[in-house]
């Protein structure tokens, strides 16, 4: 899994320019490809971030292994929230509630401070 870290977040930042896209367009077809692919990544980014948990987890210490432990659940955290979000928003609710633009741009900025919380600081 190591190999498709990269593709993840590649596919990642696809889904927040097809949301932006989306924010304007409002498509039914684009939403529903999103939250398609958008749990397909998801799925993936929760497996690599197990993995990645676990190769760090070897090379922990008594000091650092409260930080990593932390770090670890945060990332899978956000991994949750964020399928779980595509599974339930899109799929369950059938689009109807993210038509309007306020609910666009509250979703839109949940998902971009979720990546920046998760990619860039972490």
């Amino acid at each position: 899994l190591s190999s498709i870290g990269g593709i993840l977040l590649m596919g990642l930042i696809g889904l927040i320019i097809a949301g932006l896209v989306n924010m304007f367009l409002h498509s039914e077809a684009i939403a529903y490809a999103a939250s398609f692919i958008g749990v397909v990544v998801f799925v993936g980014l929760t497996a690599y971030d197990t993995q990645k948990i676990k190769a760090a987890s070897a090379y922990a210490d008594e000091r650092n292994t409260t930080a990593l432990a932390l770090n670890g659940a945060f990332q899978l955290y956000l991994d949750f929230i964020n399928l779980f979000l595509r599974i339930g928003c899109k799929f369950l609710l059938c689009c109807f509630y993210f038509t309007n633009k306020i609910a666009d741009i509250f979703f839109f900025s949940f998902f971009i401070n979720n990546y920046i919380i998760h990619y860039i600081l972490l």
